[in-house]
């Protein structure tokens, strides 16, 4: 396994150094992309640093006011009143903020690891887990956004429009299970591979097309940059994720939360997997003769193909 990045490794050192005086006087109310996006009017100067932020995350969490005005080609004064004008009391409070930005939300499953003692007791670990399970889908029962829910069915429901997916590592394969049982409701639903050969799949995707990322935890520059290419070509984006101040926020046209609790170096997917199972459910065609039709037709290619035993 590759080590993380030099500046994420420098960021956590930070952000550790930092925790007392973070809690004593609160976390940031909001995210870099939320400040960025309430600003009402920019003045030229503004607009250069603000691009050069969104540019910039999260290595702009390790940069000092000097690196910033050089690489905008403003002044350090432009740059203090800017970070003033989104709500910091001070650049060092913009940076420090912006550490804990990092922190929270470009964590790895190395972060994650314990050294608590495990009990003797027989399915400890198998209790452990379902608890966070539990923990994970009562948060995700008390934080739900049922108008988005609704709103992401209704626009995956119209199967005129392509449905792509795409997601890295652990999610790749999650949504896989998802497009398996969404073509049971939907055609034209297309996994993204994560390789070179992404391009031959979208190099005909009509204009109409829809996008269903995912990421967790970890910043995925491949799911970044098929969020970037959808949002520039102005498709509908939808973003499912567990960091609430992602910078892949500014991307995404719905924004789906959901929670993952974690008592080992791995989270738990439970709730995720319930939000996608809640998806597929939603898209069932209304008419139940419809969905068994679908659902028979699905079954009988199945026995045409062999593909299980028949009792």
């Amino acid at each position: 396994m590759c080590p993380p990045p030099a500046w994420l490794r420098r960021a956590h050192i930070l952000i550790l150094e930092e925790m007392t005086m973070a809690e004593s006087m609160g976390s940031a109310c909001e995210g870099l992309y939320a400040r960025l996006g309430e600003l009402q009017t920019m003045t030229r100067t503004d607009a250069v640093i603000a691009q050069y932020f969104e540019d910039s995350f999260p290595h702009l969490a390790l940069e000092n006011l000097d690196e910033i005005s050089v690489a905008t080609g403003t002044s350090t004064a432009s740059v203090t009143r800017f970070v003033r004008k989104l709500g910091y009391a001070s650049f060092r409070d913009f940076s420090r903020s912006l550490r804990e930005e990092v922190a929270a939300n470009f964590d790895l499953p190395s972060d994650r690891t314990t050294n608590d003692p495990m009990t003797d007791e027989p399915g400890a670990m198998w209790r452990s887990k379902m608890e966070a399970a539990r923990r994970s889908i009562d948060i995700g029962l008390n934080s739900l956004d049922g108008e988005t829910f609704d709103r992401v069915v209704e626009l995956l429901r119209d199967d005129s429009r392509p449905l792509c997916l795409v997601a890295a590592a652990t999610g790749h394969a999650l949504l896989d299970y998802f497009r398996l049982l969404v073509r049971y409701y939907r055609r034209d639903v297309i996994l993204l591979d994560s390789t070179d050969r992404m391009a031959h799949q979208l190099i005909d995707l009509p204009d109409n097309a829809i996008l269903l990322a995912s990421v967790f935890d970890r910043h995925s520059r491949m799911v970044e940059s098929v969020l970037r290419l959808f949002h520039q070509r102005n498709m509908t984006t939808v973003l499912l994720t567990n960091r609430s101040s992602t910078p892949m926020r500014r991307y995404a046209d719905h924004v789906l939360l959901v929670s993952s609790e974690s008592s080992t170096a791995f989270r738990s997917r439970a709730c995720y997997l319930i939000l996608l199972e809640s998806l597929v459910a939603a898209l069932a065609p209304a008419d139940h003769e419809v969905e068994r039709f679908r659902v028979e037709t699905m079954q009988g290619l199945f026995d045409e193909l062999g593909v299980f035993i028949i009792p």
